[in-house]
């Protein structure tokens, strides 16, 4: 056991024993101070990832009355969400996830309001793409950046894998979910609901996520290990472990392949 684990497990000890067994472990990851609060941001901002390409197909698919160019708008996203997050995750290894996330938020916040009103005014089918595109590849990726919260937090300990197991459950939380909630909203209340809601969801959570600055990696300078942020008191935390994703690695390769695991996960429709 690490000292982390000593220090951070003392104070919760109590009610987390007072659990079922199977539940102590994922009780015990959430003492960390502040985890529990950039976790839960974690998975709102990201649910829009099982959301908005079929809210996109919903969307175009009732105005114009054709799944084709749907697929097509929807697919352009995707594609743009492919190319895009191996570049994204350099710009996040080089300038960190707060400096990032905010401009990329809101190139994204602008991109999808410009699908909803070409969409809605009837635009030509071709002014669909260009918006599509953009906010497909500036739609932020929180998954792989919570995942780096948790291996600077936890590096070292155990306790890690617990953490990255609740994560991949939150991800199917998302990928159930969301095809059904996005298909109720589109169908039941109006075509852009749908969409709409996963955008507000992406900004809900993404600003939240930002906003929890003491919980972010810091930055890589040089040839200097990976470092984690000082628990409170100025305690130290572990190194974060070169395979961490979402973190500065000697190859640029290394922090892509998290980000495309995701774009892949983004275009199957049960999330496998």
């Amino acid at each position: 056991m690490t000292g982390v684990d000593h220090a951070e497990r003392t104070a919760g000890r109590p009610a987390v024993s007072k659990l079922p067994r199977p539940l102590r472990p994922y009780a015990d990851i959430f003492q960390v101070p502040g985890s529990w609060r950039f976790s839960a941001a974690g998975v709102i901002g990201r649910m829009p990832m099982s959301m908005f390409g079929l809210g996109t197909v919903l969307l175009i698919s009732a105005s114009t009355g054709t799944y084709g160019v749907a697929g097509a708008v929807a697919a352009a996203g995707s594609l743009g969400y492919a190319v895009a997050s191996p570049q994204i995750a350099r710009l996040v290894d080089s300038h960190g996830q707060r400096r990032v996330l905010l401009p990329l938020l809101a190139v994204f916040a602008t991109a999808t309001a410009a699908l909803i009103v070409a969409v809605q005014l009837h635009l030509p089918t071709w002014m669909f793409f260009a918006p599509g595109l953009i906010a497909g590849a500036t739609m932020p990726s929180l998954g792989t950046m919570v995942r780096a919260r948790w291996s600077a937090l936890l590096g070292g300990s155990p306790r890690l894998h617990t953490a990255f197991s609740f994560e991949s459950v939150a991800d199917e939380l998302c990928f159930i979910v969301g095809p059904a909630a996005v298909t109720l909203l589109a169908t039941e209340v109006f075509p852009a609901a749908g969409i709409g809601t996963a955008a507000l969801l992406c900004i809900a959570g993404t600003l939240w996520f930002a906003a929890e600055r003491g919980t972010e990696p810091l930055l890589v300078r040089g040839g200097e290990p990976p470092r984690s942020p000082p628990l409170p008191g100025g305690a130290a935390r572990p190194p974060v472990p070169p395979w961490a994703p979402g973190v500065r690695h000697k190859s640029p390769a290394g922090s892509s392949r998290p980000l495309l695991w995701s774009a892949w996960r983004r275009s199957t429709p049960a999330g496998w």
